[in-house]
């Protein structure tokens, strides 16, 4: 009954949606209605079938107990709960959760805190609504035909958790970091000016409420580096190169870039979708995580999911992605790192497709990012190049780069020159005749030189 909901209330993450259940110390078990016990149970009812009396005097039925894994927070949790015919809500949890998980609430901050390091989350108090989860599909870039957008959008709706604000995390696999020599290695934090420094603080702190990172122990250390976006913000980095100089290096190919390209021609609408903080969305094996740890002024932090900067992260990334979309590669989907291009002949055969592709998404727990997402277009830009139906072209701003590009002093200048013209190889005529006496700066022994043969090159 509505006057008799406990107000606490906390928000359950799923891999494939989200739950809001009340809690309530008077209940001495906890109990979800049989919809979400059908939806998210990890294992089928077990237990008797028994009549409860409920506080209002009525009769209810339960039909056995089950499990259930989910996310409150940055808490992986794992709980039972009693499947209650009629309940009023979609899930109470009781006195045996609360204790199981040390949850206490804070009513004068309208905060819930579980377990021995304080963790948050939202409730509620009388008759004001829980937080939305709903993702704004309204950010979603769509071609130009409001009929096909229409049609597209049916689908998306069916999958709107692929869209949630929040960065997901996959179960199919985890990230592993292998050493040559475990011997630890501890650096000093680089020296940053006050605001930088505020900066990091609060990145900090925010990752860790995300469940990204988690105060460590470790005897690792390494030193955050601020990355500026374009947008003048910045991205917390950590220089992870001492410990990918032990790191066993992973042999799995990464994505021929060309062939990828070359296998969307003949399609006549693409969707592209940005997997949000793509890293972030793969799991740590836990005993990996302290080779992450990193120093703040605010203590030593380590990552409980991937990380940027290590040197094995993009083969995890391709490795995963394989997984995710077995079957639709090279057909109607073309994966790299977390950018994924869905591409049809037609729009009939684009809905379908759409609907295979975030199926996959949903099932193994990836989000994408709305603001990157490109639905139902008759063109896009890809890899650095121009794919629509007519065929691929190269980006002219690339190009401005490489004519723009200043004379090479060293080796590695030619190595990054080399790095930005192999996109476009396909386009140039005995590109490896062409390219030669740059390449020959790249063999161990050759002395350096830059004359008029290379230049032209």
């Amino acid at each position: 009954r509505p006057d008799k909901i406990p107000t606490p209330a906390v928000e359950l993450e799923f891999p494939s949606g989200f739950v809001t259940a009340l809690l309530d110390s008077q209940a001495h078990k906890s109990y979800v209605n049989p919809i979400i016990a059908r939806k998210y149970g990890k294992s089928p009812p077990h237990g008797p079938t028994n009549k409860v009396r409920m506080a209002d005097g009525h009769t209810a039925t339960t039909s056995g107990t089950t499990t259930f894994e989910a996310r409150i927070g940055a808490l992986d949790i794992q709980f039972e709960a009693t499947i209650l015919d009629n309940l009023y809500c979609d899930a109470l949890l009781g006195h045996d959760f609360l204790v199981n998980n040390e949850v206490s609430w804070d009513y004068a901050a309208c905060t819930i805190h579980m377990g021995r390091q304080i963790r948050t989350s939202t409730c509620w108090k009388g008759k004001s609504q829980p937080p939305t989860t709903s993702p704004d599909l309204s950010q979603l870039e769509f071609g130009d035909d409001a009929e096909t957008r229409a049609k597209l959008t049916k689908i998306l709706n069916k999958y709107a958790v692929v869209f949630s604000e929040k960065v997901g995390r996959t179960k199919l696999i985890e990230h592993e970091i292998l050493l040559k020599d475990p011997s630890p290695i501890a650096l000093k934090p680089y020296p940053y000016p006050q605001q930088k420094q505020i900066a990091i603080d609060d990145m900090v702190r925010d990752m860790e409420t995300q469940g990204l990172i988690e105060p460590s122990t470790s005897p690792w250390a390494a030193p955050v580096v601020l990355a500026k976006k374009k947008d003048g913000t910045f991205r917390l980095c950590v220089d992870y190169r001492r410990l990918n100089d032990v790191t066993e290096s992973d042999a799995y190919p990464m994505p021929d870039l060309n062939k990828m390209i070359r296998q969307m021609r003949g399609a006549k609408i693409f969707s592209v979708f940005d997997l949000r903080s793509g890293y972030w969305q793969v799991p740590l094996q836990e005993n990996a995580r302290k080779y992450t740890a990193f120093r703040t002024r605010r203590g030593l932090f380590q990552f409980r999911v991937l990380p940027f900067g290590l040197k094995n992260s993009p083969m995890t990334f391709v490795r995963l992605m394989n997984e995710v979309m077995r079957g639709y590669q090279d057909d109607f989907v073309q994966v790299y790192l977390d950018d994924i291009v869905v591409f049809s002949k037609d729009e009939y055969e684009h809905q379908a497709h759409l609907d295979k592709v975030l199926e996959r998404l949903k099932r193994f727990g990836l989000t994408c990012n709305t603001k990157k997402c490109k639905i139902g277009l008759r063109e896009i830009s890809f890899l650095g190049h121009i794919v629509d139906s007519e065929g691929i072209t190269k980006q002219p701003e690339k190009l401005v780069c490489i004519d723009n590009f200043p004379v090479p002093k060293k080796v590695r200048d030619v190595r990054k020159f080399l790095g930005v013209c192999n996109w476009y190889s396909q386009f140039v005529d005995n590109y490896a005749d062409t390219i030669a006496p740059l390449t020959n700066l790249l063999k161990q022994g050759v002395r350096w030189k830059w004359t008029d043969v290379e230049q032209r090159a």
